[in-house]
């Protein structure tokens, strides 16, 4: 929105979803997103709500309210105030896109609980299209004349907007003012490139972080390197020839992407193509090479599509938990199905994972 703004730390990870693989009893991050899924899934709610029916005397509850939190987030910035009294006009805006795909996408479908979620914190709700903003004098972001106060933004720059009639112009004119919060705000899309994790790694063993930051880095985010990324040509063709020996071990992704597409495993594919593969892939654009991790399993029952009977079986799955100043806020789970193939795999909704919900059992 504002190259020239300085980053502001605490901006940045205001709101988050890391996946996360849970690996011989320990947690791994693999990737932290900036989601938008703002007020959570609607399947995991729903699911969650059944189960607790189902068991009403075992004490099931739900993880921490991602829409409730993030109301809260944006009451915050409301009393905070932004230059003219924190009157709590929350825009959501509704915008036109190209996505990754090369399609036209009409983003306008807001989520019911979000709307009544902000509404019940006393928040006046309007949902309009960029087009229809605009500036007063004082540089206040205008909709229909109405002056706002915050605006809860749902792209991250995956896509590119089309036809806003200058309403982003708009925007940006007003977050440079200051008349205006956002949440979350742009630059937190920063923190999603995986080559974050990769410094994170080139701090640790360079002794920059504190001993409990090493701990936590060593013990929960697995080696990662980043190539591409204006390295030292040396040091990336020594990263190279590692990969090509250690290619059963690693699996390369686009630093910057989104619902695991172009991952490739090493383990899948012969050392001739696999290097070849990450090289090709590096000079297009920037990739983390990262330690494979094997994801544990849970025993789940399913019903076969075909005789109907329940099956059981065991399925690897990802956690991503949500995460809003830096707070728990919710649990999403994405788990694979019997029918599709065994052994390594993105656990990711286009690949034929199913969401679930995640029930917090009292303590024993």
């Amino acid at each position: 929105m504002d190259p020239d703004r300085p980053l502001i730390p605490a901006e940045l990870n205001r709101y988050a979803r890391p996946d996360v693989l849970i690996e011989k009893g320990r947690l791994r991050f693999l990737e932290l997103n900036i989601s938008t899924r703002l007020g959570g899934d609607a399947v995991a709610r729903w699911l969650a709500d059944a189960y607790i029916g189902l068991c009403p005397e075992s004490g099931l509850r739900r993880p921490p309210s991602t829409v409730a939190a993030r109301c809260e987030a944006l009451n915050r910035m409301r009393h905070a105030g932004n230059g003219h009294g924190g009157t709590g006009r929350l825009l959501i805006p509704i915008h036109s896109v190209i996505d990754v795909s090369g399609a036209r996408q009409r983003r306008d479908r807001i989520q019911p609980v979000i709307v009544a979620g902000a509404q019940r914190l006393g928040f006046e709700v309007f949902q309009a299209d960029l087009a229809d903003l605009s500036l007063d004098a004082a540089g206040r972001l205008l909709v229909s004349d109405v002056p706002l106060d915050v605006v809860l933004l749902r792209w991250y720059g995956s896509d590119r907007i089309i036809d806003d009639g200058g309403g982003l112009a708009a925007l940006c004119a007003a977050d440079r003012a200051g008349t205006v919060g956002l949440f979350p705000r742009p630059e937190s899309a920063l923190v999603s490139s995986k080559a974050v994790l990769s410094w994170l790694r080139e701090d640790c063993d360079a002794g920059v972080l504190g001993p409990a930051d090493r701990a936590l880095v060593r013990d929960h985010i697995p080696w990662t390197v980043c190539l591409g990324l204006d390295g030292d040509p040396e040091v990336e063709r020594n990263l190279l020839r590692m990969a090509a020996a250690e290619r059963d071990q690693l699996v390369a992704k686009p630093a910057v992407g989104q619902s695991s597409n172009e991952v490739i495993f090493g383990n899948q594919m012969s050392a001739q193509y696999w290097q070849s593969a990450v090289a090709d892939a590096a000079r297009e654009s920037p990739l983390v090479l990262q330690r494979r991790v094997e994801s544990g399993r849970i025993t789940m029952p399913f019903r076969d599509r075909e005789s109907g009977q329940r099956v059981t079986t065991r399925v690897p799955f990802v956690l991503s938990l949500f995460m809003v100043d830096r707070a728990a806020a919710g649990v999403l789970a994405r788990h694979m199905t019997p029918d599709l193939p065994d052994g390594d795999v993105v656990i990711g909704m286009r690949h034929g994972a199913r969401p679930n919900a995640v029930l917090l059992a009292p303590a024993s």
